[in-house]
């Protein structure tokens, strides 16, 4: 194997973020691994229905295989993410990724893991930590404290504070995510799953999602 990890996104924000997130080793809690992110062409839709077609040439030159796409925008939002994630990995387990992948669905979407009041992400986002909380008490928020409609409320925030909304900013924004304070699922999904693939005593799991 080449690589240890491949990775098909449905689009460059989440493509980018991904690429910063994924070398941010010790505060994911992994060894050092080397990975190549994809964006493919046909967004979240293609992602849910091809995602295994497309990582059928990658199996001998990668060891694991990660897909990750929104709820919203898919194609089957009346789906929960459970049931979303389960049906493509297995799409993945019969196209010969059995035990060595694994599937993070965002619900609804990637925005809702880049909110936190916290001074780095606002700076970022053009305001301050206690005004991005007094901006937050003014749209309906999940349990989780973070925006219903979180790629709405980022650009709307991003539109007041006069911040160019980029695939550089959700790079930017994927550097200095605070790992301990994000409980979306699908982040600690994602977590869990490169822990165990790739623990920091140097070893290598090899059980799927």
């Amino acid at each position: 194997m080449s690589k240890d990890l491949i990775v098909v996104a449905a689009d460059k924000d989440a493509k980018v973020g991904l690429e910063a997130l994924l070398t941010r080793h010790q505060d994911l809690g992994t060894r050092d691994f080397a990975f190549d992110v994809f964006r493919y062409h046909q967004h979240d839709p293609g992602v849910f229905l091809r995602a295994q077609e497309f990582l059928r040439g990658f199996q001998s030159t990668h060891s694991h295989a990660l897909v990750i796409f929104d709820r919203e925008g898919c194609g089957q939002e009346g789906a929960s993410p459970a049931e979303l994630r389960d049906l493509v990995q297995e799409r993945l387990d019969r196209s010969g990724w059995h035990d060595r992948s694994g599937v993070v669905v965002l619900d609804p979407e990637l925005e809702v893991w880049v909110w936190a009041a916290r001074p780095r992400v606002a700076r970022i986002l053009g305001t301050t930590g206690p005004e991005l909380r007094r901006w937050l008490t003014d749209v309906p928020t999940n349990p989780l404290g973070k925006p219903e409609r979180p790629k709405e409320a980022l650009r709307e925030l991003l539109r007041v504070n006069r911040v160019q909304v980029s695939s550089a900013l959700f790079g930017e924004l994927a550097a200095v995510i605070d790992f301990d304070r994000c409980q979306d699922p699908g982040f600690l999904d994602l977590v869990t799953m490169l822990r165990r693939w790739f623990p920091p005593d140097g070893g290598e799991g090899g059980e799927g999602a």
